[in-house]
């Protein structure tokens, strides 16, 4: 995972809620606003909820690469299912690979399709939304989505890969009500391990 720090000057200058502002100080009690706070700080402090808010205090290209490092962490429940094939996997290489300039935004839209084709075509619920969360973090780059929204939507996905094996309403409801507390659970148990590993 790459080391995402910023600033509580930088946070500040993100108009924070009150509440949530005034934890994170309370728990972390910077000498200065110029301060360094890490991502994992801020979940630890604060919760998922404000971690996903702060990653809009990260560059464009940080948010990217995040997206795909969360998306490749679920690659695995994919490949178990589907040893042969790679697009998912190609997926999440040309994320890297649009931040590099070496594709164009065409190209990496078409490797989000065909993420979108794999998943559609594997039989195991937990396997498809391992490949989806492929494809949202691709969509999210390419439209330059906020970063919270779009690291709440990888997130979800990789979540959805996850819990899908208890039931297949389980996945829908992960990807659809983000806002549900049972998920944001799930989420921020997910959020901690990633983080951690």
């Amino acid at each position: 995972m790459p080391n995402l720090t910023t600033t509580f000057k930088i946070i500040k200058s993100h108009d924070p809620c009150s509440n949530g502002w005034r934890k994170l100080l309370k728990n972390i009690k910077p000498g200065s606003m110029d301060d360094i706070v890490s991502i994992s700080e801020i979940l630890e402090s604060n919760g998922v909820r404000d971690a996903f808010w702060s990653l809009r205090c990260w560059s464009y290209i940080q948010q990217c690469l995040l997206l795909a490092n969360v998306a490749e962490s679920v690659l695995h429940i994919f490949e178990e299912k589907n040893p042969s094939d790679k697009r998912p996997r190609q997926t999440i290489e040309a994320i890297r690979d649009f931040k590099n300039g070496e594709i164009t935004y065409i190209e990496l839209l078409e490797y989000a399709d065909n993420a979108a084709d794999a998943a559609d075509d594997t039989y195991n619920l937990a396997a498809a939304s391992a490949a989806y969360a492929a494809t949202y973090a691709t969509f999210f780059v390419v439209n330059a989505i906020t970063a919270a929204t779009a690291a709440t939507a990888a997130i979800t996905a990789a979540t959805a890969a996850t819990a899908a094996i208890t039931a297949a309403t389980a996945a829908t409801a992960a990807v659809y009500s983000i806002s549900d507390d049972a998920h944001w659970q799930i989420n921020n148990k997910l959020m901690i391990e990633w983080i951690a590993s």
